[in-house]
């Protein structure tokens, strides 16, 4: 009997609701959360049980960061207090599991809850917007350059349309999810500030996620079926490193 499992659960860590549900869900089947691996999300086989997840963005600081160390288990302290007990953690998530149906909330103000998340999320949206708007114009200056000013030497360069492609790429999908964060952190503030609630990412910002990500595979069917599959994996590979590298 299979003991252990990774899962890809098919949506981004963002989504706090989402992955409570899908945590409970697991554990109803048998499957104990044990943490983020880099073949996904981590599974142990346990006694079905119906358990209550909640995730909290309580970044995880650096090992040599001793006072952040500190308040860090200060609150894991003050959340087992509660019934709440740690489960796993990822770089800006702190994830608790308790076997109370009704266990006291860790998270109570929600407009705080909305500002926490936004703060989080921005960090690593920032980083990548910053990289997208300095990329996509040294890539295009340099290719302008390389090809002494010809746009047709250019635009019938195959090599030259798959790297300025990545870098627009990077650039729209950067400028639209920090879009995309901006106007959810208004519409979640004043819904927190109005009815006091939690507002998830609703399934409008789902489906803009799905268009971003389908318009470009739509474009890398189109390349393969021009380059071909060996063509199409070789410069995919080196672009990943590349990108990999920048981060």
């Amino acid at each position: 009997m299979k003991m252990e499992k990774s899962v890809w659960p098919g949506f981004a860590l963002r989504f706090r609701r989402r992955t409570e549900r899908f945590l409970e869900k697991q554990a109803r089947k048998g499957w104990m959360f044990q943490g983020f691996g880099g073949f996904g999300w981590k599974f142990r086989r346990t006694e079905p049980k119906r358990l209550r997840f909640s995730v909290v963005y309580f970044p995880e600081p650096k090992e040599e960061d001793l006072p952040a160390r500190e308040r860090l288990e200060e609150f894991r302290e003050f959340c087992a207090h509660d019934g709440w007990c740690f489960s796993a953690s990822s770089d800006k998530m702190q994830i608790f599991y308790s076997e109370k149906e009704n266990p006291i909330p860790i998270e109570t103000d929600a407009a705080l809850e909305v500002e926490n998340i936004f703060h989080a999320r921005w960090m690593d949206a920032r980083g990548m917007l910053c990289l997208g708007c300095v990329l996509l114009p040294l890539v295009i200056l340099f290719m302008w350059s390389t090809n002494q000013g010809s746009i047709v030497s250019l635009l019938t360069h195959q090599k030259r349309i798959w790297t300025i492609f990545l870098a627009l790429f990077i650039a729209v999908y950067s400028v639209l999810d920090a879009c995309r964060l901006w106007l959810w952190h208004a519409k979640a503030k004043r819904h927190a500030q109005e009815w006091g609630e939690f507002l998830d990412e609703t399934r409008f910002w789902i489906l803009i996620e799905v268009l971003t990500y389908g318009a470009p595979l739509l474009i890398f069917a189109a390349l393969i079926y021009i380059a071909g599959w060996k063509v199409f994996l070789w410069r995919m590979g080196t672009y990943c490193l590349i990108f990999m590298a920048l981060r």
